[in-house]
């Protein structure tokens, strides 16, 4: 049987930065973007939502609600804390301004106003898929091992579901 050829470096890059198409349509996990730097290029991987807009999935408001949810997320410093632990959620005291910035303040309140719209189901997967980025089988694993059986299209459905509330009630639609 005859050896196989050893692909360059270069095929290799070029396979990577321009996925081949899978069915209909192309599955981008990754995207080459220009820098700052004139000439200077970076691969970047896309998240849940963006993908789901290059799909056709969700449309673009939808992850517009998603990037002001993470962002007010991430400002809030609440990445690592997930749903389940209730108590580690939204500080709802007022807190001392002298040793907290208003900006977290500001951004666990606009959380806090968020989880209220969207409800349970919804607010909780959200907060562990768009607010910790959790992949939707990180997500249903750790469901499950809790008791609670789900599958990754109830999962999703409660994405949608809850992006467009967040949609509605940042503006963005």
């Amino acid at each position: 049987m005859p050896r196989r050829k050893r692909k360059t470096s270069k095929q290799i890059d070029q396979m990577i930065a321009f996925p081949m198409p899978v069915g209909d349509r192309e599955d981008l996990v990754t995207v080459t973007e220009e820098t700052a730097v004139a000439g200077t290029y970076r691969q970047r991987r896309l998240d849940l939502t963006e993908q789901w807009v290059r799909a056709k999935v969700i449309e673009p408001a939808l992850h517009e609600a998603a990037l002001m949810f993470a962002y007010d997320f991430h400002s809030a410093g609440l990445r690592g804390s997930y749903s389940s632990e209730v108590g580690e959620r939204v500080d709802q005291g007022s807190g001392d301004a002298d040793r907290s910035l208003v900006r977290v303040l500001e951004a666990k309140r606009r959380i806090a106003e968020a989880m209220g719209v969207m409800g349970v189901l919804a607010g909780d997967t959200v907060w562990d898929i768009i607010g910790n980025e959790m992949s939707i089988r990180e997500y249903v694993i750790r469901k499950s091992s809790m008791g609670r059986g789900l599958n990754g299209h109830e999962v999703r459905g409660r994405v949608v579901v809850g992006l467009d509330l967040l949609a509605g009630h940042y503006g963005c639609k």
